[in-house]
């Protein structure tokens, strides 16, 4: 053990397992921020072309977003809860008392657990910011929406879903930033 500690710090090798926790964090964040900004750039544009070109009724757009956003948040928590764990493990693996802290570069730690937390904000920042829309549109996907009866009720809709594109756009820069600060932690 002490031979491989030793090697490493002379030849300022990584060990392999650290540079896959490294790939892992950096590819998570992506993998999150990109699917996350996907359905605000490519799916809620896609179900409001549908309504306003092609006739399907806000109803059915309501009921597929809602599809979407159950869809979501089965699959992204855990995906953002591994890459925000892989990040803590890389900050502990370069704590100040690790071997690793004399080859990492310096406020390594502090940066990868800074990328945990970013990575982890898409959650407070659903509940917090996101749930009023989220629950309106829900609502909406729940009893539908009464087309040419009443346009305030088609307008409103239109509406949150424009406004959810627009905050979930907001969250998916929060594991994109992480990420950045986690490849930056790993600069020498």
């Amino acid at each position: 053990m002490l031979h491989a500690v030793t090697k490493m710090l002379t030849t300022n090798t990584l060990p392999p397992s650290f540079c896959i926790a490294q790939v892992i964090g950096l590819s998570g964040a992506a993998w999150l921020s990109g699917t996350i900004y996907s359905l605000s750039y490519i799916s809620i544009p896609t179900l409001l072309t549908s309504h306003q070109e092609h006739s399907i009724p806000l109803s059915t757009i309501t009921k597929q977003w809602a599809i979407l956003y159950e869809t979501g948040k089965n699959r992204v928590p855990p995906i953002a809860v591994l890459t925000a764990s892989t990040f803590l493990y890389l900050a502990w693996s370069t704590r100040a008392s690790t071997a690793l802290a004399a080859i990492a570069p310096r406020g390594s730690s502090s940066l990868y657990t800074v990328s945990a937390a970013l990575v982890l904000a898409i959650m407070p920042f659903t509940v917090g910011v996101m749930k009023g829309t989220n629950d309106r549109l829900k609502g909406w996907a729940g009893r539908g929406v009464v087309e040419g009866k009443n346009g305030g009720e088609e307008e409103e809709v239109v509406g949150l879903l424009r406004r959810w594109a627009v905050l979930n756009g907001v969250r998916a820069l929060w594991p994109l930033i992480g990420g950045i600060v986690g490849l930056v932690a790993g600069l020498p």
